[in-house]
């Protein structure tokens, strides 16, 4: 759609601009299309508050005034809550706030007093040059004018509404002759025109007419060109900074995938290292098993060994037992038989005879007598030498004992490092388990960053496009505005003699009427005098 069809519909850019005019603080709401330039900002400003100077000034005396003016803006940035100096379009955005400064004059001072909620400014961007056919007729185009030079729409136009329509369409006359132009359409010097006497004034120079209207026309469509090609120009420039942007989250994402891959392989390493060490915990908890079953049989071994001495232990005691008490019956048959002894011996005095007849008999008992100390002798020895097999035996069941129980302590060791094993493998499992896992999610986050690096490129590579075809946009615009500016300016340059002379044609007519009117009133007053009745003047023959 044109330039013109946003004006009508509504404005898409709105800057809030706060000034002072005569002692208080005033914050008007001004409309654009887009983004305006530094030099539109200006021109718009200008025109509102000019509007507002006219419907505030009263019955100041404003002799001297030249209208309003703007020496430079700030802007108040809202991130840093401070007012900084406007000096570039990067720093609008829409509602944004300005404070417009004017150079030193009497009329408009400077007030400390907070900025009043904005209103909206009277004065909107008009093209009404643009928005007649294509070929107009000459009411059409006076229409067109006069509704652009209206600035305030109250249907009339002032003397500084006409200059600065006239120096908007950079008409080659001086101030001095825009205003005599001004006195010559104002019939009735109220130092307004209404539409009736801009019609006049317009059927007395057509030429000036077509040359105001296809000005403001140029005027309109080079703003409308310079807007596209600014527009453009700030795309591009967010098109390069989306570009370098999208370079830096892709260098970004490069390093980022580097270093997950990097974190991948160190987690792959240490993943291998804790398998390894899972694997000599698993190594160290069978042989640890195996040492305690090893350890269990040897055990059971020597529990039967122990058994067994325990057995041969009992039997010998038994022996031994059975040993003393042939032992004790024996020596208690020795008893006896020193005793019968020591009785034969006694009867033996008293009687050989007796001693002759029992001395077979004593020979019988005394060979019994040593039978049993012979007998003794042989269990005396056999006590010894059960005592000795018991010692012995006693000896081993010690050392049995002694075996157990450092197999018992080593049993117990190796259950401690089996179940310290077990331990280190249960936590080496779940350590591998959670390298595992950590290892899932590194690839997974491998992956998404390969997938933004993916997405990343491609909208560097779309942003590199975008940048490439603003680019070619502006070039184009930039050359059609320069075909256009030309061309404007050869017309210009040709139309600008026929201007001239047609005020100079006019202004001769005009000296010609007023010679002629000066001459019939002569001539009416000559014929008045002379053909009066009663003239003596001319006489009859």
């Amino acid at each position: 759609s044109s330039f013109c069809t946003l004006l009508v519909f509504g404005t898409m850019f709105t800057i809030l601009v706060a000034s002072d005019l005569f002692g208080e603080k005033v914050n008007l709401e001004v409309g654009f299309t887009v983004r305006p330039t530094l030099k539109q900002v200006v021109e718009m400003v200008e025109r509102c508050y000019g509007i507002e100077v006219g419907d505030r000034k009263g019955g100041r005396d404003m002799t001297g005034y030249i209208g309003y003016k703007v020496s430079r803006f700030q802007v108040y940035e809202e991130g840093r809550a401070k007012w900084v100096d406007l000096v570039s379009t990067s720093q609008l955005s829409d509602y944004c706030q300005l404070y417009a400064f004017q150079p030193p004059n009497p009329w408009h001072k400077e007030v400390r007093a907070p900025i009043p909620a904005p209103v909206k400014a009277k004065l909107a961007p008009t093209c009404s040059a643009l928005a007649v056919p294509d070929d107009p007729s000459h009411d059409e185009k006076v229409s067109a004018i006069f509704d652009d030079m209206d600035l305030n729409n109250d249907r009339h136009i002032d003397s500084d509404e006409f200059h600065r329509c006239c120096s908007l369409a950079n008409l080659p006359f001086s101030s001095a002759t825009l205003t005599d132009l001004f006195t010559k359409a104002d019939l009735n010097a109220d130092k307004l025109l209404s539409y009736s006497e801009f019609q006049r004034f317009a059927e007395l120079y057509p030429s000036l007419m077509d040359a105001l209207y296809h000005r403001l026309k140029f005027y309109w469509e080079d703003m409308r060109i310079q807007t596209e090609i600014d527009a453009c120009r700030e795309a591009m420039q967010r098109a390069q900074d989306d570009e370098r942007r999208a370079k830096a989250d892709h260098n970004e994402r490069i390093k980022a995938v580097a270093a997950a891959e990097g974190k991948l392989q160190n987690q792959e390493r240490e993943v291998h290292v804790k398998v390894d060490k899972l694997r000599r915990a698993e190594d160290e908890a069978r042989d640890a098993a195996r040492e305690v079953d090893r350890s269990r049989k040897e055990v059971a071994l020597k529990e039967q060994d122990l058994a067994l001495q325990k057995e041969k232990e009992r039997i010998k005691a038994q022996a031994a037992d059975d040993f003393k008490t042939e032992t004790q019956k024996a020596t208690a048959r020795v008893g006896n038989s020193e005793r019968d002894i020591s009785n034969v011996e006694s009867f033996l005095r008293q009687t050989e005879q007796l001693h002759s007849d029992h001395n077979s008999g004593t020979a019988r008992e005394l060979s019994k007598t040593e039978s049993a100390a012979v007998v003794l002798l042989k269990a005396q020895e056999s006590q010894k030498e059960a005592a000795e097999q018991k010692a012995d035996a006693e000896r081993e069941v010690m050392q049995v004992t002694l075996a157990i129980g450092e197999l018992d302590n080593a049993i117990a060791t190796q259950q401690h490092e089996e179940r310290n094993a077990q331990l280190r493998h249960a936590a080496a499992v779940e350590h591998v388990a959670r390298c595992n896992g950590i290892k899932q999610d590194e690839q997974a986050m491998l992956q998404e960053c390969r997938g933004r690096e993916q997405e990343y490129n491609a909208a560097r590579m779309a942003a590199e496009r975008r940048t490439e075809d603003r680019a070619k946009e502006v070039a184009e615009l930039e050359r059609q505005n320069n075909d256009y500016v030309n061309q404007m300016q050869e017309q210009n340059h040709s139309e600008t003699p026929i201007l001239h002379q047609e005020i100079r044609l006019r202004e001769q007519r005009d000296s010609l009427e007023v010679k002629e009117n000066a001459l019939r009133n002569d001539q009416k007053v000559f014929y008045q005098n002379t053909y009066q009745p009663g003239h003596s003047s001319i006489r009859r023959k």
